[in-house]
This record gives C-alpha cells, sequence and structure tokens, in this order.
C-alpha cells in the first residue's frame, strides 16, 4: 500500500508537534510536511501536492478557511480541521472538509480522521485499529474490583508487586506491577 503525504498547518508549535507524533504512529502516512504560519503553508500547498491536510483554523494572517478557499480545486488535498472551538465547524463542512478535530487531539480520533480521509481518496483500507479502553477494573483488598477511568488519573507509584492509583476522588492501592499497568494504560 502507498505511503500518504499529509501536511500539518498550526500556528502552535505544541498542537501542531503533538498531531505530527500521532500521525508518525500510523504506517500508512509517508512524508509529513509540518508548518507554524499559514501563509508560509498555503505557498507550499500551491507549489506541492498532498494527500491529506490537516488546518487549524484561527492563524494569525490568514484563516484555515480562507487558506482552503485559496487552493485551486486540483492542488485541494482531503482537509481535516482542527479547533480548540466547536463553532467554526458548520463553515468546515461547507469547504467539504473531512472531519473536525478539536484539540488536543487524540490518537485514536486522528487515526479515524486519516482513514476517513482515505475513504473519500476512494481508497479501500483494512487497518484493524487498536481499541483503547478508557477504564480498567483494578482488583484491590479483600477480592473487590475498583473501576477506574483512566481521564482520571493524576499519577501512580509502585513498591514491589503493588501500586498506588491516585484519582481526582481517591488513591486506590492495587496488586500488580508499574509495568503491568503501562501494559494497559492507552497511547493518547
Amino acid at each position: 500500500m502507498p505511503k500518504y503525504s499529509i501536511v500539518v498547518i498550526d500556528d502552535n508549535q505544541a498542537d501542531a508537534d503533538s498531531l505530527v507524533k500521532h500521525l508518525k504512529e500510523i504506517d500508512d502516512v509517508g512524508h509529513i510536511e509540518v508548518f507554524y504560519d499559514g501563509v508560509a503553508g498555503a505557498k507550499y500547498l500551491l507549489k506541492n501536492k498532498a494527500d491529506i491536510l490537516f488546518l487549524d483554523i484561527e492563524m494569525p494572517h490568514i484563516s484555515g478557511l480562507e487558506l482552503y478557499s485559496l487552493l485551486p480545486e486540483k492542488q485541494k488535498p482531503a482537509l481535516v480541521l482542527v479547533s480548540i472551538h466547536t463553532e467554526f465547524a458548520l463553515d468546515g463542512f461547507k469547504l467539504a472538509a473531512v472531519d473536525y478535530l478539536l484539540k488536543p487531539a487524540k490518537y485514536a480520533d486522528i487515526t479515524n480522521s486519516f482513514l476517513r480521509c482515505l475513504k473519500v481518496m476512494n481508497v479501500s483500507v483494512n487497518i484493524y485499529k487498536a481499541y483503547e479502553p478508557e477504564y480498567y477494573l483494578f482488583e484491590v483488598k479483600d477480592g473487590y474490583s475498583k473501576i477506574v477511568q483512566f481521564k482520571n488519573i493524576i499519577y501512580i507509584t509502585s513498591a514491589e508487586n503493588y501500586v498506588d492509583i491516585v484519582t481526582r476522588e481517591e488513591t486506590i492501592t492495587a496488586r500488580m506491577t508499574m509495568n503491568n499497568v503501562e501494559a494497559i494504560m492507552p497511547k493518547s
């Protein structure tokens, strides 16, 4: 299967770098160009063909919506808009955006967007996505179990075969090693 070229344009370097980090984990992603300036990204897209564009909406000098509108039809890659705001979603879909991601974008959401783009590009793919659990059932004292949502974990400490899982509400002691905990934690 061919590798697909990606362009990421986001004036927030941390958000762009996080997106690129997750994109690099997808096997079918090939070359990635990153621009922290909308004007520089637009110049690149006018001269180079990209398969997929992950585009921030609010940027200085030119908005992502304006940037995409300026591209000639044959130069327009599959579009995924990325923003911290939801109010631009309708405008994005008027531009035929394939997807709309809210920052900070998670690995699973980025993968789904990539797959949607391939579908729009009429590429049939069979990618088996790894399931990322949102919670885990930890065995605690006296045979009891406790469900803990990963998003609520603040930190985890370990001592030999026990871990203390500190959440927003409580501290839970479970009989398992830190290696076991790392194996069950989601990537994103």
